[in-house]
């Protein structure tokens, strides 16, 4: 049975970018809701449900998270490592938009459990990835 709704922890700081991953996301017809946080320290806070995080019907586990981790090098390496040692938070999907040319960099983030998708403007290769992870 395919799914009816599903919730991203976007982590993104750029605002620009939220405005434009959240139209491209509407315009998709994909039925998911979005949180939206600047850093990793506040991506730690909502996953343990720490205040302001902690009301779960408002703040719900996310099926994803999606970031650039390459930009936050090693706080994003932490977050990840910190992430798959939490076994409630474990079966995550993490998606990593990427502008990124360097394949060691690129390798390291895949073998992490990450899908890197190249960024784009439009984000046609995010709503793919966020169609297929959570099976839409």
């Amino acid at each position: 049975m395919a799914r009816v709704t599903c919730d991203i922890l976007y982590i993104e700081g750029n605002q620009d970018d939220v405005y434009l991953f959240e139209r491209a996301l509407q315009k998709s017809g994909i039925p998911c809701t979005v949180c939206v946080v600047a850093r990793m320290p506040q991506a730690t806070s909502y996953l343990k449900g720490e205040p302001p995080y902690d009301d779960r019907a408002q703040f719900p586990i996310p099926d994803i998270i999606i970031s650039d981790l390459a930009f936050h090098a090693d706080a994003g390496v932490q977050f990840v490592h910190w992430l798959r040692g939490q076994s409630g938070l474990a079966h995550i999907k993490l998606l990593c938009l990427s502008s990124l040319e360097d394949p060691l960099r690129l390798q390291q983030i895949s073998d992490l459990a990450i899908v890197v998708i190249k960024k784009s403007l439009f984000f046609e290769d995010i709503m793919s990835a966020i169609r297929s992870t959570v099976g839409f």
